[in-house]
Protein backbone atom coordinates (compact mmCIF):
# COMPACT_ATOMS: atom_id res chain seq x y z
CA UNK A 1 0.00 0.00 0.00
CA UNK A 2 2.68 2.16 0.83
CA UNK A 3 4.64 1.37 -2.16
CA UNK A 4 1.19 2.23 -4.55
CA UNK A 5 0.97 5.79 -2.58
CA UNK A 6 4.40 6.57 -3.78
CA UNK A 7 3.35 6.12 -7.13
CA UNK A 8 -0.01 8.04 -6.82
CA UNK A 9 2.26 10.97 -5.31
CA UNK A 10 4.27 10.56 -8.39
CA UNK A 11 1.26 10.26 -10.96
CA UNK A 12 -0.04 13.59 -9.42
CA UNK A 13 2.86 15.36 -9.70
CA UNK A 14 3.13 14.51 -13.67
CA UNK A 15 -0.79 15.87 -13.61
CA UNK A 16 0.74 19.05 -12.10
CA UNK A 17 3.68 19.32 -14.06
CA UNK A 18 1.53 19.17 -17.36
CA UNK A 19 -0.67 21.63 -16.01
CA UNK A 20 2.17 24.12 -15.61
CA UNK A 21 1.81 24.05 -11.47
CA UNK A 22 5.20 23.66 -10.72
CA UNK A 23 5.26 24.20 -6.44
CA UNK A 24 2.50 21.26 -6.37
CA UNK A 25 4.29 18.77 -9.22
CA UNK A 26 6.95 19.76 -6.73
CA UNK A 27 5.31 18.41 -3.07
CA UNK A 28 3.66 15.48 -5.10
CA UNK A 29 7.94 14.17 -6.31
CA UNK A 30 8.73 15.02 -2.84
CA UNK A 31 6.51 12.99 -1.10
CA UNK A 32 6.82 10.43 -3.68
CA UNK A 33 10.32 9.90 -2.59
CA UNK A 34 10.05 10.00 1.16
CA UNK A 35 7.44 7.11 0.57
CA UNK A 36 9.81 5.14 -1.50
CA UNK A 37 13.12 5.87 0.37
CA UNK A 38 11.65 5.21 3.95
CA UNK A 39 10.44 1.21 2.38
CA UNK A 40 13.89 0.94 0.69
CA UNK A 41 15.30 1.20 4.21
CA UNK A 42 12.84 -1.02 5.70
CA UNK A 43 12.96 -3.52 3.02
CA UNK A 44 15.87 -3.59 1.16
CA UNK A 45 16.02 -6.83 -0.30
CA UNK A 46 12.44 -5.79 -2.06
CA UNK A 47 13.71 -5.10 -5.86
CA UNK A 48 10.50 -3.10 -6.65
CA UNK A 49 10.64 -0.38 -3.90
CA UNK A 50 14.22 0.30 -5.43
CA UNK A 51 12.77 0.43 -8.58
CA UNK A 52 10.08 2.84 -7.80
CA UNK A 53 12.58 4.91 -5.98
CA UNK A 54 14.86 5.48 -9.37
CA UNK A 55 11.65 6.16 -11.35
CA UNK A 56 10.88 8.94 -8.50
CA UNK A 57 14.37 10.07 -8.65
CA UNK A 58 14.44 10.02 -12.80
CA UNK A 59 11.05 12.09 -12.75
CA UNK A 60 12.22 14.45 -10.06
CA UNK A 61 15.33 14.87 -12.12
CA UNK A 62 13.18 15.38 -15.12
CA UNK A 63 11.35 18.19 -13.30
CA UNK A 64 14.22 20.10 -12.10
CA UNK A 65 16.01 20.16 -15.83
CA UNK A 66 12.70 21.28 -17.46
CA UNK A 67 12.53 24.25 -14.98
CA UNK A 68 15.75 25.38 -15.91
CA UNK A 69 17.47 23.88 -12.30
CA UNK A 70 20.37 21.79 -14.28
CA UNK A 71 22.42 21.52 -10.95
CA UNK A 72 19.55 19.80 -8.77
CA UNK A 73 18.67 17.81 -12.13
CA UNK A 74 21.91 16.48 -12.08
CA UNK A 75 22.00 15.08 -8.48
CA UNK A 76 18.49 13.52 -9.16
CA UNK A 77 20.01 11.63 -12.38
CA UNK A 78 22.38 10.59 -10.37
CA UNK A 79 20.56 9.30 -7.50
CA UNK A 80 18.26 7.94 -10.32
CA UNK A 81 21.25 5.94 -12.17
CA UNK A 82 22.38 4.66 -8.68
CA UNK A 83 19.13 3.14 -7.89
CA UNK A 84 18.04 1.55 -10.86
CA UNK A 85 21.71 -0.20 -11.00
CA UNK A 86 21.16 -1.62 -8.02
CA UNK A 87 17.55 -3.30 -8.55
CA UNK A 88 18.56 -4.38 -11.54
CA UNK A 89 22.26 -6.11 -9.81
CA UNK A 90 19.57 -7.42 -7.26
CA UNK A 91 17.34 -9.47 -9.69
CA UNK A 92 20.39 -10.62 -11.66
CA UNK A 93 19.54 -11.77 -15.19
CA UNK A 94 19.23 -15.36 -14.00
CA UNK A 95 16.69 -14.83 -12.42
CA UNK A 96 14.21 -12.96 -14.68
CA UNK A 97 11.32 -14.72 -16.52
CA UNK A 98 8.30 -13.67 -18.13
CA UNK A 99 6.36 -13.93 -14.68
CA UNK A 100 8.92 -11.76 -13.00
CA UNK A 101 7.58 -8.67 -11.85
CA UNK A 102 10.61 -6.99 -12.06
CA UNK A 103 11.21 -7.07 -15.95
CA UNK A 104 10.01 -3.31 -16.47
CA UNK A 105 13.17 -1.90 -14.07
CA UNK A 106 15.18 -2.99 -17.01
CA UNK A 107 12.77 -0.94 -19.64
CA UNK A 108 13.19 2.08 -17.21
CA UNK A 109 16.82 1.96 -16.71
CA UNK A 110 17.27 1.19 -20.27
CA UNK A 111 14.98 4.04 -21.16
CA UNK A 112 16.70 6.31 -18.91
CA UNK A 113 19.90 5.42 -20.15
CA UNK A 114 18.84 6.05 -23.81
CA UNK A 115 17.40 9.64 -23.41
CA UNK A 116 18.63 11.52 -20.16
CA UNK A 117 18.43 14.92 -21.38
CA UNK A 118 22.33 15.06 -19.69
CA UNK A 119 24.41 13.38 -21.90
CA UNK A 120 26.72 12.74 -19.35
CA UNK A 121 24.16 10.16 -18.20
CA UNK A 122 23.74 8.35 -21.48
CA UNK A 123 24.95 4.78 -22.38
CA UNK A 124 23.04 3.66 -25.42
CA UNK A 125 25.21 0.78 -25.50
CA UNK A 126 24.30 -0.47 -22.39
CA UNK A 127 21.06 0.83 -22.72
CA UNK A 128 20.48 -2.06 -25.76
CA UNK A 129 21.95 -5.23 -23.66
CA UNK A 130 19.37 -4.30 -20.99
CA UNK A 131 16.55 -3.99 -23.00
CA UNK A 132 17.17 -6.79 -25.43
CA UNK A 133 17.27 -8.87 -21.96
CA UNK A 134 13.33 -7.49 -21.71
CA UNK A 135 12.48 -8.27 -24.97
CA UNK A 136 13.12 -11.40 -25.16
CA UNK A 137 11.36 -12.17 -21.82
CA UNK A 138 8.24 -9.84 -22.90
CA UNK A 139 8.41 -9.67 -26.87
CA UNK A 140 4.76 -7.86 -27.28
CA UNK A 141 5.20 -5.30 -25.45
CA UNK A 142 5.55 -2.22 -27.53
CA UNK A 143 7.46 -0.24 -24.91
CA UNK A 144 10.51 -2.55 -25.20
CA UNK A 145 10.95 -2.20 -28.48
CA UNK A 146 10.79 1.76 -28.68
CA UNK A 147 13.24 2.08 -26.33
CA UNK A 148 15.21 -0.45 -27.84
CA UNK A 149 15.08 2.14 -31.87
CA UNK A 150 15.49 4.84 -29.32
CA UNK A 151 19.26 3.43 -27.89
CA UNK A 152 20.12 1.98 -31.56
CA UNK A 153 19.12 5.17 -32.88
CA UNK A 154 21.76 7.32 -30.24
CA UNK A 155 24.34 4.43 -31.20
CA UNK A 156 23.43 5.74 -34.70
CA UNK A 157 22.80 2.65 -35.97
CA UNK A 158 20.06 3.74 -37.67
CA UNK A 159 19.14 0.34 -40.09
CA UNK A 160 18.40 -0.81 -36.70
CA UNK A 161 17.14 1.33 -35.16
CA UNK A 162 14.26 2.07 -37.83
CA UNK A 163 13.51 -2.29 -37.75
CA UNK A 164 12.78 -1.86 -33.73
CA UNK A 165 10.85 1.34 -33.98
CA UNK A 166 8.75 -0.19 -36.62
CA UNK A 167 8.04 -3.05 -34.73
CA UNK A 168 7.18 -0.67 -32.02
CA UNK A 169 4.12 0.75 -33.86
CA UNK A 170 3.31 -2.64 -34.86
CA UNK A 171 2.83 -3.88 -31.62
CA UNK A 172 1.30 -0.26 -30.04
CA UNK A 173 -1.63 -0.72 -32.87
CA UNK A 174 0.09 2.16 -34.93
CA UNK A 175 2.87 3.75 -32.70
CA UNK A 176 3.14 7.77 -31.49
CA UNK A 177 4.73 10.31 -31.41
CA UNK A 178 7.59 8.75 -28.91
CA UNK A 179 8.05 6.19 -32.26
CA UNK A 180 7.82 9.18 -35.12
CA UNK A 181 9.94 11.69 -34.00
CA UNK A 182 12.59 8.94 -33.57
CA UNK A 183 11.71 7.23 -37.16
CA UNK A 184 11.93 10.56 -38.73
CA UNK A 185 15.40 11.31 -37.35
CA UNK A 186 16.78 8.03 -38.77
CA UNK A 187 15.34 7.97 -42.06
CA UNK A 188 16.88 11.40 -41.87
CA UNK A 189 19.75 10.50 -41.21
CA UNK A 190 19.69 7.83 -43.58
CA UNK A 191 18.86 9.77 -46.43
CA UNK A 192 15.00 8.46 -46.61
CA UNK A 193 13.95 12.93 -47.37
CA UNK A 194 10.49 11.47 -47.95
CA UNK A 195 9.80 8.98 -45.38
CA UNK A 196 11.33 11.53 -43.20
CA UNK A 197 8.95 13.92 -44.13
CA UNK A 198 6.17 11.28 -43.73
CA UNK A 199 6.92 10.13 -39.88
CA UNK A 200 7.59 14.47 -39.27
CA UNK A 201 4.21 15.16 -39.85
CA UNK A 202 2.75 12.07 -37.70
CA UNK A 203 4.59 13.34 -34.99
CA UNK A 204 3.49 16.73 -35.12
CA UNK A 205 -0.19 15.85 -35.19
CA UNK A 206 0.31 12.78 -32.57
CA UNK A 207 2.38 15.66 -30.09
CA UNK A 208 -0.48 18.82 -30.13
CA UNK A 209 -3.15 18.83 -27.39
CA UNK A 210 -2.14 17.37 -24.22
CA UNK A 211 0.82 15.73 -25.27
CA UNK A 212 2.64 19.17 -25.78
CA UNK A 213 2.23 19.51 -21.93
CA UNK A 214 4.80 16.71 -21.41
CA UNK A 215 8.46 17.79 -21.74
CA UNK A 216 10.19 14.97 -23.15
CA UNK A 217 7.62 15.04 -25.98
CA UNK A 218 8.35 18.92 -25.97
CA UNK A 219 11.96 18.45 -26.31
CA UNK A 220 12.02 15.19 -28.39
CA UNK A 221 9.86 17.68 -31.24
CA UNK A 222 12.81 20.15 -30.26
CA UNK A 223 15.24 17.66 -31.06
CA UNK A 224 13.98 16.44 -34.39
CA UNK A 225 13.21 20.13 -35.68
CA UNK A 226 17.19 21.09 -34.87
CA UNK A 227 18.17 17.93 -36.95
CA UNK A 228 15.22 18.51 -39.80
CA UNK A 229 14.74 22.54 -39.69
CA UNK A 230 14.34 22.97 -43.09
CA UNK A 231 10.95 20.74 -43.09
CA UNK A 232 9.81 23.36 -40.83
CA UNK A 233 6.83 23.42 -43.50
CA UNK A 234 5.86 19.97 -43.04
CA UNK A 235 4.17 20.45 -39.97
CA UNK A 236 0.54 21.50 -40.65
CA UNK A 237 0.06 18.39 -43.10
CA UNK A 238 -3.28 15.96 -41.78
CA UNK A 239 -2.38 12.83 -40.58
CA UNK A 240 -3.43 10.07 -38.64
CA UNK A 241 -3.55 10.94 -34.98
CA UNK A 242 -0.97 8.40 -32.77
CA UNK A 243 -2.37 6.43 -29.57
CA UNK A 244 -0.78 6.87 -26.52
CA UNK A 245 2.49 8.56 -24.88
CA UNK A 246 5.32 6.45 -23.30
CA UNK A 247 4.72 6.43 -19.21
CA UNK A 248 7.94 7.65 -17.13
Amino acid sequence: MQRETGWSYTLMGHVYRAQGDIEKATTYYDKAIVVLANLVKEYPRDVSNRQELALAYHNRGLHFHYSGDTQHASEFFQRATDNYAQAVEDCPGAQFTYECPYVRSLNNYAWFLATCPQAKFRDPAKSIELVTIAINLQPEQWEYWNTLGVARYRCNKMSEAIKALEQSCSKSGGGNAFDFFFLAMAHYQSGHIDKAKEYYAKAMEDSKGGATLIEPIHHLRKEAEGLMGHLETEKSQPVAKGIGKKGE
